[in-house]
């Protein structure tokens, strides 16, 4: 479940980060929500299909810290999202180079779009299901 919340948060900043770096003039909500919506088609199948894997890859990694395992875990998925849009510029980029090299901070703005609040949500859920988990063996 904590997942799932995450990547609808991760998602829905990527798309909004998409929308305004697409187009940032628009004339009403209605042309923003139209292009949040293309942007969201766009961005949902990256985060679930690269960021939902990395995420347990990280859980992983961090399940055994104990001293900064929220910081760590965060610079993960920062760190995971800088490769991650390196991995899709190089994908790319097979086909032209001058295109990744226009494009470069395009999709590095993007990635970390997502990854920075699919990790702060990812972290911030874990401890709170945790310290309910807690509260509920105490009582």
């Amino acid at each position: 479940m904590r997942k799932f919340f995450s990547v609808i948060i991760s998602s829905v900043c990527g798309g909004i980060v998409f929308a305004f770096m697409i187009d940032s003039s628009y004339t009403s909500i209605k042309d923003f929500l139209t292009t949040l919506i293309i942007a969201l088609c766009y961005v949902v199948p990256f985060v679930v299909f690269f960021g939902v894997p990395i995420s347990f890859m990280i859980d992983s990694i961090v399940k055994d810290l104990k001293r900064l395992k929220s910081l760590i875990e965060i610079s993960l998925y920062i760190l995971f999202g800088i490769l991650g849009a390196g991995i899709i510029i190089l994908i790319f980029g097979l086909s032209d180079g001058t295109f990744v090299m226009e494009e470069f901070r395009f999709f590095i703005i993007l990635a970390l779009s997502c990854s920075i609040p699919f990790g702060i949500s990812s972290v911030v859920l874990k401890n709170r299901l945790s310290e309910k988990n807690n509260q509920s063996v105490y009582r």
